[in-house]
């Protein structure tokens, strides 16, 4: 490793040059029906005489709007005719369009089969989709969610409650070995049914009736309604006739949801079109009349992008950063916020001297986040001064007092690390960093300006380290031998309880406090006052802040590239003034993008 001081304004220049080099290596070359007809007024009087000149035609029958899809959509009077209604992406044939199937072997476009008991809109809003509503018992243990009548799959059943538990029935199942089982380790006998230690059919997940569908959960779980935007069921005649994967062929695939599958060429592309039996609700009816997910050319991503009919596609930073360098491309490029993505530097309270807060505090006010991570992440990364990234709910990162819970103070750092027995960084421990491979360049660039500048500003001797995942994770997750990290974490589900809960006792800092893990459990379990229940998690995760258990450095934000004919309400801002393709985007049938944007007349 080498020597040399290298103080923030060389870093910059440095990070600067390696991400325009990094960039210059990877660019290469409403429901509407139409009326019916007014029916013939009764006669009252008697029949006229014939009449003497010719009677003018009988108009014929008005044929509907040609603007009008198959399902009733009207287009906007901008958008381009119905067969240029057409949105393409990159992605392929996945192993699976279903989340039950797999959640981490799916792709393109995913859950356009059924509908989930809650979606999401742009503001991130819980609203009802396969459930019209739902109530919480007095203890906060059981949700009752009452279904929707009527909703027909494509083979002539209806959807019902039935359907819901044999899905998450399968996804208990140990046989199954579904790849995201622990989410749901808060519903009773869960785990127990995932080891195999009770039959899947003691989950907390029971048909009452036909429509009426309940949950029990180990303890309360105000968030549930959240927590469920991973309930898409599969059809439960569809897999005991043709096993857990019909939907991968387009003979046995059933749907009912707008979409159908048309196509599945392994391999090439899958397409999705409207199913004409479509009988859910209005608002899931999509402006396209076909969504096609295809497998991209071998060549470099933005190439491939600007050369095919590609009209939307979420791709990686460096990917972003070349979009944006391109000045036909930099008005394509939407930086989103994915999973409310936050890296950090952790720091192992087991682990001396990071038991002490001076320690930590010198540390963390050394950092000057915000130049390094613009000059890093471009728009890329939002300097981070709280856990929770604006736009989460509960979230305080856009207030004034966010910057001064762990504030940029050099010579308060110097004094704290001086008394605790370090002055300048003697005697101080060499400090090896690792950092999570899946921040990529990015992180790691980071990780090595907060690096610089503990050598330069506190004398203390770093070096930033690149394990394998598997290595990484081992050392600082599992057996937490580590004392100085870099790490990130992102939500599964919309709620706090999500994301601060990995601050509990004897989690990856070894930080234990009863105090906290009271405030934590009280607040996670409350229900009914989301107010006070906010209020109570600000407290929590300001405890964390002043504790120094982290150093926030940047909230991650994902690029999209859409192409500009790409218009809808799904492509205005939201109330943060964030514009683009807002998660859960991706999965059709949960998030309100591809129902609410449709290609313009260009």
């Amino acid at each position: 490793m080498s020597k040399r001081v290298i103080n923030r304004r060389t870093f910059l220049a440095l990070t600067g040059a390696s991400v325009a080099g990094g960039l210059a290596a990877c660019a290469a070359p409403a429901t509407q029906t139409p009326p019916a007809p007014a029916q013939p007024e009764s006669p009252t009087q008697p029949a006229a005489a014939a009449p003497t000149s010719t009677p003018e035609p009988t108009p014929a029958p008005t044929a509907p709007p040609a603007n009008v899809n198959a399902l009733g959509k009207a287009l906007p009077a901008d958008a381009a005719p119905l067969d240029k209604q057409v949105m393409i992406t990159f992605g392929g044939t996945p192993y699976t369009l279903d989340r039950f199937i797999s959640m981490y072997q799916s792709g393109g476009i995913v859950s356009p089969f059924s509908l989930g008991l809650v979606r999401f809109n742009k503001e991130l809003d819980v609203l009802p989709s396969g459930a019209e509503s739902w109530s919480v018992s007095e203890d906060g243990l059981k949700w009752t969610f009452k279904l929707r009548k009527g909703i027909k799959w494509s083979d002539g059943n209806e959807l019902t409650a039935h359907d819901y538990v044999a899905t998450f029935q399968l996804g208990a199942s140990p046989e199954h070995a579904w790849d995201f089982a622990w989410y749901y380790l808060n519903l009773k006998n869960w785990a127990e049914a995932t080891s195999g230690s009770v039959p899947v059919s003691e989950i907390g997940v029971k048909a009452l009736d036909d429509y009426t569908l309940e949950f029990e959960t180990t303890s309360p779980a105000p968030y549930l309604p959240y927590q469920l935007i991973w309930s898409v069921p599969l059809s439960k005649a569809a897999m005991e006739k043709h096993g857990k994967l019909y939907n991968n062929d387009v003979a046995t695939s059933v749907t009912c949801s707008p979409l159908k599958l048309t196509e599945w060429s392994k391999d090439k592309q899958f397409v999705l079109e409207l199913n004409e039996q479509y009988t859910g609700p209005a608002e899931l009816v999509p402006y396209y009349t076909k969504l096609i997910s295809q497998v991209p050319a071998a060549i470099d991503t933005v190439t491939a992008y600007q050369s095919s009919d590609v009209t939307y596609m979420r791709t990686d930073a460096t990917t972003g950063r070349v979009a944006e360098a391109d000045p036909t491309l930099v008005d394509q490029v939407y930086w989103m916020y994915g999973d409310f993505r936050t890296y950090y530097v952790g720091f192992n309270f087991g682990i001396k001297p990071f038991d002490d807060i001076r320690v930590r505090q010198a540390l963390s006010m050394c950092f000057d986040r915000a130049p390094i991570v613009q000059a890093v992440a471009g728009r890329g990364g939002v300097p981070a001064y709280t856990f929770l990234a604006a736009g989460f709910p509960g979230s305080w990162e856009n207030t004034d007092e966010a910057k001064t819970i762990q504030p940029f103070d050099v010579e308060k750092a110097k004094q704290l690390l001086a008394e605790a027995g370090y002055p300048n960084g003697a005697g101080f421990p060499k400090l090896e960093i690792p950092v999570t491979p899946i921040g990529g360049q990015v992180a790691s660039l980071i990780a090595q300006g907060f690096a610089a500048e503990v050598k330069n500003q506190l004398g203390i001797e770093t070096e930033v380290v690149n394990k394998e995942w598997r290595v990484f994770i081992d050392d600082v997750r599992t057996n937490r031998i580590v004392p100085v990290w870099v790490d990130s974490y992102g939500m599964d589900y919309l709620d706090q309880s999500n994301m601060l809960g990995i601050f509990t006792s004897n989690r990856l800092t070894n930080w234990n406090n009863a105090t906290y893990d009271e405030m934590f459990n009280k607040a996670a379990g409350l229900t009914g006052n989301k107010q006070e229940r906010d209020a109570m998690f600000y407290e929590a995760e300001k405890m964390v802040l002043s504790e120094y258990v982290i150093c926030p450095l940047y909230h991650e934000r994902i690029p999209y590239l859409v192409k500009p004919q790409v218009g809808g309400a799904g492509m205005e801002p939201d109330r943060n003034g964030v514009r683009g393709p807002h998660w859960p985007d991706g999965d059709f049938v949960l998030g309100d993008f591809l129902s609410t944007t449709y290609i313009k007349n260009m």
